[in-house]
């Protein structure tokens, strides 16, 4: 199926969804992305690609299933085998036309409106990481304290050997000014979990 949207990229934004077996929750999640992008946030028509990555438990024909339903237009771009989330994130970048390019895990932790607060630091940094190492007032759906240690924990382990300058590398929520996007992306060579430096231009 070719990425939905008009054919002039700068009407046109994108949202990457990586997923690996979620066909428990992927049409729960594509209800909800059908009800934001049909408000054409920012003004743009947004394409959404979901990349399944190798999944054995139905996930695209449930992402299907649930566009269908929800009046979505969808791309689904599979992978024949698991490869891991690194390489679903660049293969949905790499098949994405719009600007910006939006990055959001299947289970949308961190709620798509949210999209607005990193759009505003696009026209200074082309790449805007979300963050949850905030004040958990701050945070709309504040995570249990296990999940925020064991996270924290996995954090500074990254910023030490890794990363520097990032304060959440693990956050799924990124977005990206489009050329930009498919310039990283284009380079990357992890194909597990995506780690990502790009200190100089990421606060």
């Amino acid at each position: 199926m070719s990425p939905p949207g008009r054919s002039d990229a700068a009407e046109l934004a994108s949202l990457i969804i990586p997923a690996y077996n979620e066909s428990h929750r992927v049409a729960a999640s594509l209800h909800v992305v059908a009800q934001w992008a049909a408000m054409r946030p920012g003004g743009w028509d947004w394409e959404v690609i979901l990349v399944d990555d190798g999944s054995t438990d139905g996930t695209a024909d449930s992402a299907r299933a649930a566009a269908r339903e929800s009046g979505l237009t969808l791309s689904v771009l599979a992978h024949p085998r698991n490869l891991g989330k690194g390489a679903a994130i660049r293969t949905g970048v790499l098949g994405s036309r719009g600007s910006p390019v939006l990055v959001s895990d299947t289970d949308l932790s961190t709620p798509l409106t949210e999209w607005v607060k990193l759009a505003e630091r696009l026209p200074t940094h082309p790449v805007a990481i979300g963050s949850r190492a905030l004040d958990q007032t701050l945070v709309r759906r504040p995570q249990p304290f296990h999940r925020r240690l064991l996270g924290r924990t996995g954090n500074l382990l990254v910023r030490l050997f890794a990363v520097h300058g990032i304060a959440d590398t693990q956050c799924g929520f990124k977005l990206f000014r489009g050329d930009v996007a498919r310039s990283l992306f284009r380079d990357a060579r992890v194909a597990g979990f995506p780690v990502i430096e790009f200190p100089s231009i990421c606060r």
